[in-house]
Parts: structure tokens; sequence; C-alpha cells
């Protein structure tokens, strides 16, 4: 249970958490942040991925661009 502390003059100044209830306002939430980060990263992952495959797709698309031009010339 907390301690309410006050001043001489009855002024509320605040008050003395538990252990307890120290630790639980510490680690509070916690878990938040870390999903993001996770979430992020296999965003970031999938965004590299699809953009791998689309640069893989597009050269494989000029190259025979560029094979069929040639042997159009021939």
């Amino acid at each position: 249970m907390a301690k309410h502390i006050y001043d001489k003059n009855g002024k509320y100044k605040g008050k003395i958490l538990s252990d307890k209830e120290h630790t639980r306002k510490k680690y509070a939430g916690s878990g938040g942040p870390l999903f993001a980060a996770i979430c992020l990263i296999v965003l970031m992952g999938l965004i590299s991925y699809v953009s791998w495959k689309f640069a893989l797709g597009l050269t494989v698309w000029l190259i025979a661009v560029i094979i069929f031009v040639m042997y159009r010339q021939s």
C-alpha cells in the first residue's frame, strides 16, 4: 500500500510506493515496444523480399527484351 506524504501545512507532496507497486509501475507496458519492434522487423523483411522479387523479375524481363530486339535485328 502506498504511503501518502504531506508537508507541515497539510499540503499533499506525493506518495511512497511499496516494493510491489514500484515493480508494477516500473515494468508496466513493457511488452508494447518489443511487439512493435518485432512487427517492424517483419514488415521490413517483407518489403525487402518483395523488392528483391520485383527487381529480379524486372531484370529477367529486360534481358528477354534485349534478346528479342537483337534477334529481330539479325
